[in-house]
């Protein structure tokens, strides 16, 4: 099983920040305790390099890096972390140090992926083992500045360097927009993706999909790839989180900006090959 540091303490599924995330109870609705660094984990992938393994969770959204036994060697949650919360409930929870940088894990991802929809953080993740980048996938559009851009159409994919040896180990170096099939905003449209998975040469499988379980609806599986793509993590609009942000863009707004979304070809639509019920197409591997 997975662990903390100590190599002995469980990594629970419990929320983490008292007066931000859920409130977390047993099954009788009685309070638990919040643990901070519980994980509703989503995604995983292994390092051929070492045996070890990643992960990502969909609650912070973070990454978590854990040895070939299970025990964690780092986890990376959004700058400023820290600040999210009710801090007197923090205190009282976990004691002096709830509200200091580092406490829920190394603060190296951009602060704006504390705007995730709840429950929707990272959802996918893919290593480029040659180039040493660690690709975390966003589930759904951010609540990036408010609740009003769950309608968009953009997701992000953030690159981070996991190569031991380099000055930026750790921290995210490029980022990427790709852009969902949802021609209109419905409950049975596409609204988020469910997996991805690294194939080589810059390209990846992604899984895109609705929550509909009828033999019509939609869980695409595409194929997408990275040339020729604009790396936005330096420009400013990667970090804006005002009424000028990224998911406020449309296709046509990220072109006049000379943005350019991932390219992606369809492979297949899982129900046409009679992958039914598929609520919840959530994993993808080679």
């Amino acid at each position: 099983y997975l662990t903390r540091h100590d190599g002995k303490t469980p990594i629970t599924g419990l929320p983490n920040i008292p007066g931000f995330d859920e409130i977390p109870v047993d099954a009788k609705g009685n309070p638990v305790k919040y643990d901070r660094f519980g994980a509703d984990l989503e995604g995983i992938v292994r390092d051929p390099l070492d045996g070890s393994i990643w992960m990502v969770d969909e609650y912070r959204p973070s990454i978590y890096h854990f040895s070939d036994k299970g025990r964690m060697i780092v986890r990376l949650v959004p700058e400023n972390t820290h600040l999210l919360g009710d801090s007197a409930l923090k205190l009282a929870q976990f004691g002096p140090h709830a509200n200091d940088p580092g406490f829920y894990g190394m603060e190296t991802l951009p602060e704006v992926y504390n705007k995730r929809r709840s429950n929707r953080g990272f959802e996918g993740v893919a290593l480029d083992p040659d180039k040493r980048l660690l690709y975390a996938f966003i589930q759904s559009p951010m609540e990036n500045p408010d609740t009003s851009t769950r309608s968009s159409h953009i997701i992000r994919i953030l690159a981070v360097d996991v190569d031991g040896s380099s000055p930026d180990y750790l921290k995210p170096v490029a980022e990427y927009v790709y852009l969902l099939e949802r021609p209109v905003h419905t409950p049975d449209d596409v609204d988020k993706i469910g997996d991805a998975t690294y194939i080589g040469d810059d390209k990846f499988l992604v899984l895109e999909r609705d929550s509909a379980l009828d033999p019509t609806s939609k869980k695409f599986v595409f194929e997408i790839d990275l040339k020729g793509a604009t790396n936005i993590r330096n420009n400013p609009i990667a970090d804006d989180m005002t009424s000028g942000s990224l998911e406020k863009q449309t296709a046509d707004s990220l072109a006049a900006m000379g943005i350019k979304a991932v390219f992606k070809r369809k492979v297949l639509n899982l129900p046409s090959i009679g992958y039914l019920p598929s609520d919840k197409s959530e994993g993808v591997t080679m």
